[in-house]
């Protein structure tokens, strides 16, 4: 009788000392599952903004593509026009004009490309680390169910 009663309270004793190591898991499990779904909320939000970016920046590019587009045509014009009477200063500043409107227009257009193709590896970037967090986060959930 003593001796299970020794039993009953060892028994008692060690599953009361397991069960805060076990709820001190679950709480820095929840913890965890927690900051990444902080983390992932605010990807997904950067993502919306870098999306809109991306259309605001491909528009930019439509409309620097055409400026360079007309300003090659005006210059490509002005130089015919100079062609035809070469020792016309007028036509010879408005042919040098036009040549440095359509550099411009043609660096412009370059710079804005650019820009374009840094939102979209920005953009591949937050979907690869949101892709990772979600895989994560459920890894995390289901061991948690799992328990």
């Amino acid at each position: 009788m003593l001796a299970l009663l020794i039993v009953m309270v060892t028994a008692t004793i060690t599953n009361a000392q397991s069960l805060p190591a076990d709820s001190i898991n679950k709480g820095k499990e929840q913890q965890r599952i927690a900051e990444i779904t902080k983390r992932l909320d605010n990807r997904k939000q950067k993502l919306v903004v870098l999306e809109n970016e991306f259309l605001e920046q491909t528009n930019k590019k439509e409309r620097a593509v055409n400026e360079v587009q007309e300003s090659a045509d005006k210059n490509k014009r002005a130089a015919v026009k100079l062609s035809n009477d070469p020792q016309d200063k007028k036509k010879a500043k408005r042919a040098e004009k036009q040549s440095d409107d359509a550099r411009r227009d043609a660096k412009k257009a370059r710079r804005v490309s650019n820009n374009l193709e840094g939102v979209e590896d920005d953009i591949k970037q937050i979907k690869k680390r949101i892709a990772e967090d979600e895989k994560l986060l459920a890894d995390l959930k289901l061991r948690k169910s799992g328990q």
